[in-house]
């Protein structure tokens, strides 16, 4: 019963006189003796012919009734595996004893088998000397049904008419639904288990779809590669907003003035961080336009107020700009300038976070790097636990802002990143538009009139013409470049005052943007009374409620600037007291009045853009103690307050 001693137990061929061994041909031959080194001399066990082999044509013996078979290696069970190894461990246990009967029955008593079985094990681990010959194989019939066809149909029916409805009928009830109708048919009822089975075969997308599961059903599909279109850089750019994970604090007393927002452009194709733009200015036309308007120009000038330095090579205008559906990216006004500057303005679906894989990832990176940051608030407030954001708090706005530049800079833009074969978006950036390593080559279409640009991307309306000037929001502005179109009609309909186009900075309202019809140029229309302070839409609106609060239903400009003036004196009155506010907290006006400081300011100022030359700059306040209003681009001087104190705008409000 127990050859195989011409066999190791690993399977290999043992080379020596007289080993049974086999060919190619699947004959048995026995070894009569070694020529060469690799050369062999062996014999045909029935017609004794001899010839001469290499070692490696040497094959095991099969016998004539082996019907085993190698399992593929995906398909071995870690668990069945060591079934077997068990097994070839009994069976070397009875090679040691010697065999024999008693042997045979000692060791299968030690393995707790019956005796017929181990002789199994035996006759199929001799065979080969192979523990996979003694791996448990699956059967022969597995997966095939043993069902009745009308069994079969009769539960498709059941899952198709019953369990695939958008009532989603749970498994337990559609089995009781298919027993029931199997009892009218007169059939025996398939077991639960096998009704769950045939419930994991169906397509689950189908089955989500049929139930209602939409959302379900998405995350069930196959999501395309890449976005078409995106095989270059700035072919393919996708826009996000979000409110970023961290308290801030006022850069003068040090105390939490709250979370800042982040608006940010993504080119798909080498994932670089093209733009970018962080205030406390909620979600709206200006931040989107801000972190368009970053991501075309060019960098080296931000990065120079900025304070840092890196190869930051990114600018130009993107083909395709991919934007959410939120209502500050579907405006008019959006759509309408990135016509203007040949952008396809697209939107992803409703609902469909996939279509923004890539910026929604990209965020995701970037809090999670945020988390790290003492102040963090985390992504909720399970997350957060005990944890003191605004006690932690240490960054202001400007110390954040270069925190973030250096991340996304220095550190995001040279890291591999795994989505591009582990090449940083920077080197893949700069491939793509040299062409190296075979990848594709685009042109980069770059912008000469910045200031134009930024105008461009302010939000715009409509008024006319009268003569005092122009109103907005109850306030007036003039300049002499408006007298040739004062009372003008619509060219298309002579009963109808004439609307003209303006834009304005919500940072600071001090001066409206008036696009000439004739020479399609921007010219800044100041406030018609000089002496009016600089303020911002959210402060003017703050003063409007607060002028509501004091019953005054009516209001006009002298009152909108005598109230808001009031509350100037206030608020410059409280934050003397820096010590108790040290010990408290801020109230909303000082909180808001230390937002409006800290966010980045208009950075072109009030002056004529693309022929500065053609209109004198308008006339500007003496500013008191030599106070200005803060900006990127220094623009206009504040005018002088009570106690002879220079304006400070206020901040936007929360509640708007």
């Amino acid at each position: 019963m127990l050859i195989g001693a011409n066999r190791t137990m690993t399977g290999v061929v043992e080379i020596r006189p007289g080993a049974l061994v086999s060919l190619a041909d699947g004959e048995a031959y026995i070894i009569v003796k070694l020529r060469t080194a690799d050369m062999v001399l062996i014999e045909h066990r029935e017609s004794f012919k001899r010839k001469s082999v290499a070692l490696a044509d040497l094959r095991p013996v099969a016998s004539a009734d082996d019907d085993s078979h190698d399992v593929p290696p995906e398909q071995v069970n870690d668990e069945r595996w060591e079934a077997a190894r068990d097994k070839a461990t009994a069976v070397e246990r009875v090679f040691e004893l010697g065999g024999g009967e008693a042997v045979v029955k000692k060791v299968a008593e030690e393995f707790e088998v019956h005796p017929s079985t181990l002789y199994r094990w035996i006759d199929n681990f001799s065979r080969s000397g192979r523990v996979i010959d003694l791996y448990r194989k699956s059967r022969n019939d597995a997966g095939k049904t043993r069902l009745s066809m009308r069994a079969e149909a009769l539960m498709r029916s059941v899952i198709r008419t019953f369990h695939r409805t958008q009532e989603r009928p749970s498994p337990a009830q559609s089995h009781r639904e298919l027993d029931r109708r199997c009892k009218l048919k007169g059939l025996p009822t398939p077991s639960m288990d096998t009704f769950r089975g045939r419930l994991l075969m169906c397509e689950q997308r189908e089955l989500s779809r049929g139930r209602g599961q939409i959302r379900r059903s998405n995350k069930q599909r196959l999501n395309k590669a890449s976005l078409e279109g995106g095989n270059f850089p700035y072919a393919f750019v996708q826009i996000d907003h979000t409110r970023v994970d961290i308290q801030l604090v006022d850069g003068e007393y040090r105390i939490p003035i709250g979370r800042p927002w982040i608006t940010v452009a993504i080119d798909v194709f080498s994932r670089m961080c093209v733009g970018y733009y962080i205030s406390f200015d909620p979600p709206g036309m200006l931040g989107t336009g801000l972190c368009l308007t970053h991501a075309i120009r060019n960098k080296q000038e931000w990065m120079a107020k900025l304070g840092v330095d890196y190869d930051y090579p990114c600018q130009g205008l993107p083909r395709v700009v991919h934007a959410d559906n939120a209502k500050e990216f579907r405006g008019n006004s959006l759509q309408a300038v990135c016509d203007v500057h040949h952008i396809d303005l697209r939107f992803r679906k409703k609902r469909k976070p996939q279509h923004g894989a890539y910026i929604e990832r990209y965020m995701g990176t970037l809090m999670s790097e945020i988390h790290a940051l003492p102040g963090t608030t985390f992504s909720n407030v399970v997350e957060r636990e005990e944890y003191d954001s605004e006690g932690k708090a240490v960054f202001s706005l400007p110390a954040f802002e270069r925190w973030l530049a250096h991340l996304i800079l220095g550190d995001y833009h040279n890291r591999p990143h795994s989505g591009l074969n582990d090449t940083p978006p920077l080197i893949v950036f700069k491939r793509g538009l040299t062409g190296e390593s075979g990848l594709p080559t685009g042109s980069l279409r770059i912008e000469a009139d910045e200031r134009r640009l930024y105008l461009d991307f302010l939000p715009q309306f409509e008024r006319t013409i009268q003569q005092y000037g122009v109103q907005v929001d109850d306030i007036h502005y003039s300049h002499d470049v408006l007298r040739r179109w004062v009372g003008a009609r619509d060219p298309s309909n002579p009963r109808r005052a004439r609307q003209f186009l303006f834009k304005r900075d919500p940072r600071d309202i001090a001066v409206i943007y008036f696009k000439d019809p004739e020479t399609d140029q921007y010219y800044p229309i100041p406030y018609r009374t000089l002496s009016n302070p600089h303020m911002s839409i959210w402060e003017l609106d703050r003063v409007k409620r607060y002028l509501k609060e004091m019953g005054r239903s009516e209001v006009d400009e002298q009152t909108i600037m005598a109230a808001r003036n009031d509350m100037v004196a206030v608020r410059e009155s409280e934050s003397a007291l820096t010590a108790a506010v040290k010990r408290g907290r801020y109230t909303r006006d000082q909180r808001d009045a230390v937002r409006r400081r800290e966010s980045p300011q208009p950075e072109f100022g009030p002056q004529a853009v693309g022929h500065p030359g053609d209109l004198p700059e308008p006339a500007s306040p003496t500013p008191a103690d030599g106070d200005a209003t803060p900006g990127l681009g220094g623009a206009g001087a504040s005018t002088s307050a009570p106690a002879g104190r220079a304006a400070k705008p206020f901040d936007e409000i929360e509640d708007y």
